[in-house]
């Protein structure tokens, strides 16, 4: 549907991870100080197209650039396997 967003991409491998943004900075680095300050841990992976259900248009030229913020309650399972953190 024109004028929708991309849905985040699924990541089942990342249990009990939600994606709830894709983007780059300076609003990566904001969304993911919010997430951090409303008590959620945050994880940040690069944003893979080929792994996205909704429309990837956007981000065709340099998906690279783009990367993806999951959050969780604290104290989930592997809080300790976050190797990927960027922040």
């Amino acid at each position: 549907m024109e004028g929708e967003f991309p849905s985040p991409p699924s990541a089942p491998e990342l249990d009990g991870w939600e994606a709830r943004y894709i983007g780059q900075d300076p609003r990566l680095s904001e969304v993911v100080e919010l997430y951090r300050e409303l008590g959620f841990e945050v994880r940040i992976e690069p944003f893979r197209p080929d792994s996205s259900d909704g429309c990837t248009v956007c981000f065709e030229g340099s998906p690279e650039l783009f990367m993806v913020v999951y959050t969780r309650a604290k104290g989930g399972d592997d809080s300790e396997e976050m190797g990927s953190e960027l922040f």
